[in-house]
């Protein structure tokens, strides 16, 4: 009787962990959709990031990257850049 209770409390839990796998996926695409969404409405959305390589040598190359703030009256005290 006690491995009954076992067997099944096994399949329960092996049931339980299909259902979490199933659901974590569309959890996160939900979720990325509703950050893709509210970025696609703020501040950032407004500025545009280009990344250009320049050839230094063979092997090594230099970043340039150019920030345009797309709207009138730009103002760049607005934002901080970082890089690491």
């Amino acid at each position: 009787m006690e491995k009954i209770k076992s067997l099944h409390m096994k399949r329960f839990i092996g049931f339980l962990f299909i259902l979490t796998l199933l659901y974590l996926p569309t959890f996160a695409q939900n979720n990325l959709q509703s950050i893709n969404q509210s970025l696609r409405y703020s501040r950032y959305s407004r500025i545009s990031l280009k990344v250009i390589p320049i050839e230094t040598s063979d092997r090594t190359f230099k970043l340039q990257m150019l920030v345009e703030k797309i709207e009138d009256g730009a103002n760049f005290d607005d934002y901080l850049f970082l890089t690491a």
